[in-house]
């Protein structure tokens, strides 16, 4: 039944025949622990009720919100720690100050130009923005802030990105405390999530300020959907605040419209950035 649950969210895959058995589905660096836990249907909440669909004392429970806040810091600190983290016993540790919005040689602004706040959580991630980047560069008056979840991201997007971006370092944790601080020293005048990555109190800060976030690449799971459509109305009240949802496929597109997080006008198919920016991977 593990390995089961395992194989259906795409972790692993089974290997028939003599000396069959099970190998990891994907690289291990794009294995996270949370999405191991998810998979066997663990709970990482901080209370029962926050996993349950059918609560309803959320508007009067005075420790809902507490809770609920802490149940996403354990989730968004796990999603960062791949197998490869793991493996390498304390890589995530590097840029670690930054997860407490801690950024240390962030640039002043220079008049004149914008400033983006990217986030891409893994390397598959990371390496399919590249042509993104050089685009916005070459308008000639955009700067980026990268930032990252893992130990890999952080390597590649120091080794692959120094020369395309103004700062580079670990997201921090979706706390308020943290993100705040984060956003006090970026000052960005826009934010880009990718693929699945939905942090309310990140999306909270630049509702504040005025910011406009777009989450590019959305795509969603059979999983994580019905997950989403359990709490469909408590996530509706954050992920509203996204000014632009762009999905990767048609599926993805039904499905998100189906959640309501946005109006349909702002949920647009752009087609997968992974894909469609390699060539190789295109014709497969």
């Amino acid at each position: 039944m593990l390995f089961r649950s395992l194989r259906r969210e795409d972790l692993v895959r089974s290997i028939r025949g003599p000396g069959g058995g099970y190998q990891l589905a994907r690289g291990y660096d794009r294995i996270f622990v949370a999405q191991i836990i998810d998979a066997v249907d663990e709970s990482i909440d901080a209370t029962n009720c926050q996993g349950r669909g059918d609560c309803n004392h959320g508007e009067v429970c005075l420790t809902h919100h507490l809770w609920q806040d802490l149940s996403d810091q354990i989730h968004g600190f796990l999603s960062g720690i791949s197998l490869e983290d793991l493996v390498n016993r304390g890589g995530y540790r590097k840029g670690f100050e930054n997860r407490f919005g801690i950024l240390k040689g962030v640039p002043g602004r220079k008049p004149g130009m914008r400033r983006i706040w990217i986030q891409a959580v893994s390397v598959g991630e990371l390496m399919a923005i590249g042509p993104l980047l050089r685009n916005l560069l070459a308008e000639g008056n955009t700067e980026i802030v990268l930032t990252t979840t893992t130990s890999t991201g952080y390597k590649l997007l120091h080794e692959k990105y120094a020369g395309e971006t103004v700062w580079r370092g670990t997201f921090p944790l979706d706390f308020w405390l943290c993100s705040r601080k984060a956003w006090k020293t970026l000052q960005p005048d826009m934010a880009v999530l990718m693929e699945g990555e939905l942090w309310p109190e990140h999306i909270h800060q630049a509702h504040l300020r005025g910011v406009p976030v777009s989450l590019i690449n959305a795509r969603l799971s059979d999983r994580s959907f019905r997950r989403h459509y359990r709490v469909r109305t408590f996530m509706r009240q954050y992920l509203r605040k996204l000014d632009a949802i762009l999905v990767g496929s048609t599926t993805d597109l039904k499905r998100i419209r189906k959640l309501g997080w946005l109006p349909e006008s702002k949920v647009i198919k752009s087609g997968n950035l992974k894909l469609d920016l390699d060539p190789e991977r295109s014709e497969e």
